[in-house]
């Protein structure tokens, strides 16, 4: 899937980064990412700030340079991207605004998917009874979401 990020984006982040390496480095320390990153168009939570660092500084070295800044958040973008493309999706199926698809309709619907293709209609039965926990026919958005990502 292609990132969101489009040239504008880079030279924001480019030029924010550059405002908070003040000593020239080509470095900045997490805080100053943080901060950053809430001036920028690609805010992340404080609760996922952590885990957006551990995965652009795997090391621990507590010094980010601009193309890790632009990894994480090009990963960042795609993840939004995919989850929204998904949550789209479900809403499509959820016609009636229930929180879940019941699992019949959700078979129905795959047949005709891309995403789906080359697959028979008891390979998306099975499919769709292995996100179907509980067995009660009901697919909620989480499942759903699980489900879509096993597909791609």
């Amino acid at each position: 899937m292609e990132s969101p990020i489009v040239k504008e984006d880079v030279d924001d982040l480019k030029r924010l980064f550059q405002l908070y390496d003040h000593s020239k480095t080509g470095v900045i320390r997490p805080e100053q990412l943080y901060d950053l990153l809430r001036k920028s168009r690609f805010p992340v939570a404080k609760s996922d700030f952590k885990d957006f660092l551990a995965a652009i500084d795997p090391s621990g070295r507590n010094a980010i340079a601009f193309d890790q800044l632009l990894a994480g958040v090009r990963a960042q973008a795609s993840s939004t991207s995919l989850k929204q493309e998904l949550t789209n999706a479900f809403r499509v199926f959820d016609s009636g605004d229930t929180g879940y698809v019941r699992a019949g309709d959700l078979v129905e619907a795959m047949k005709g998917l891309q995403a789906s293709e080359g697959m028979g209609e008891e390979e998306i039965r099975e499919l769709v009874e292995e996100v179907d926990f509980d067995g009660d026919g009901k697919i909620e958005y989480e499942k759903f979401v699980e489900m879509m990502l096993e597909l791609e």
